[in-house]
């Protein structure tokens, strides 16, 4: 068997991963027939295997990882003619780089390496050597292990461990200072965040805050400390969120409330619930944002009402148009701001912090 493995569209073909006997497993191209089915790149010469792997399109390029026989496994890229380039080697002294987790993001590649120093560390690329850098020593006692990167906005998401607060949610925006600890969500150990997912212009995962024992559930964050909450799927224990997908303005996912056993549930964000759209011509600005002890609304329409909204839907406060709106006697987290009006409804998102 060749076992062909790890397909992925290129252009009007197919990138995968084979062994045909002779040459290990290697770089495969495919149209579709086969005659158009043949080694891209045989990266290892002879009958080594190279098992490439964390193979990415960028651009007009493969970019993946893979073992070449001098060189140890570093990173490369190929292009559809099988041009073999390799980007940076990493580990030129100690043998492998060990490039892992490649992400693209709008050209960028985000992955992790071991330069055969500082362990597996958060590294960014162009495709280049001279634009192949080390964005941050995240864990200076060892390996951070950055990985699950997720893209939402101008922001990249990971999970990494700096050695001090366990493996938790990180955030990126490609520089050294902009790398940063978005929650430590286990004070007492790794929440190992899970299934990082992009939903309605938000992080959704699943964690262990270890509340009472094992207690993974469904969590939401916007990109900041406050920001980032539990969503409870099993009040009576550990929900183990798994699967998740995005389908129809819904998420989906395996679960355990605590009744039914590990069942299919969806979650509709409380903002897409609530009908969220912003009136026509009738921008309405909340602030401060984020927000102590009160907010206000600057908006020319005719607001009726105002109800503020947990994560999980929950109505929990309702105020008729007033000039301040106060808000001390709540937790602090994310909230959605409902605004009724004559001319419609909007929503707004609020920190309290």
């Amino acid at each position: 068997s060749s076992f062909p493995l790890d397909f992925i569209a290129f252009n009007t073909s197919c990138v995968f991963t084979a062994d045909d006997g002779t040459n290990g497993r290697e770089l495969w191209i495919s149209d579709g027939t086969s005659i158009g089915t043949n080694m891209l790149s045989d990266i290892n010469a002879g009958s080594a295997s190279s098992n490439p792997n964390n193979i990415t399109v960028f651009g007009t390029q493969i970019v993946f990882s893979a073992t070449h026989a001098t060189l140890g496994k570093e990173l490369f890229k190929v292009n559809s003619s099988g041009t073999l380039s390799l980007i940076k080697d990493f580990n030129s002294g100690n043998g492998n780089g060990n490039p892992n987790n490649i992400y693209n993001a709008n050209g960028v590649l985000y992955f992790s390496a071991d330069n055969g120093s500082i362990g597996q560390e958060l590294w960014k690329s162009n495709g280049t050597a001279l634009g192949t850098v080390l964005i941050k020593d995240i864990n200076p006692l060892g390996a951070s292990n950055p990985r699950q990167f997720t893209q939402i906005g101008s922001t990249i998401f990971f999970i990494a461990d700096d050695g001090t607060n366990g493996v938790e949610l990180w955030k990126t925006d490609g520089t050294s200072s902009g790398t940063v600890l978005v929650k430590n969500i286990n004070l007492t150990g790794n929440s190992n965040p899970n299934n990082l997912t992009e939903y309605n212009g938000k992080l959704y995962f699943d964690a262990n805050d270890a509340s009472s024992g094992i207690n993974r559930q469904l969590w939401v964050s916007d990109g900041t400390t406050s920001g980032t909450q539990k969503i409870l799927v099993n009040s009576l224990g550990d929900a183990s969120p798994e699967n998740f997908l995005v389908f129809q303005n819904k998420l989906y996912f395996g679960a355990s409330d605590g009744v039914h056993g590990h069942e299919l549930f969806s979650y509709m964000d409380p903002a897409l619930a609530a009908n969220d759209f912003e009136l026509a011509g009738n921008a309405i600005n909340l602030y401060p944002n984020p927000a102590k002890s009160y907010f206000e609304l600057a908006t020319t329409i005719n607001v009726e009402k105002v109800e503020l909204y947990s994560l999980q839907g929950q109505l929990v406060k309702t105020f008729v148009n007033q000039n301040q709106y106060e808000i001390n006697d709540l937790a602090k987290g994310m909230y959605i701001v409902k605004v009724n009006a004559q001319e419609g409804v909007a929503n707004k998102t609020l920190v309290i912090e």
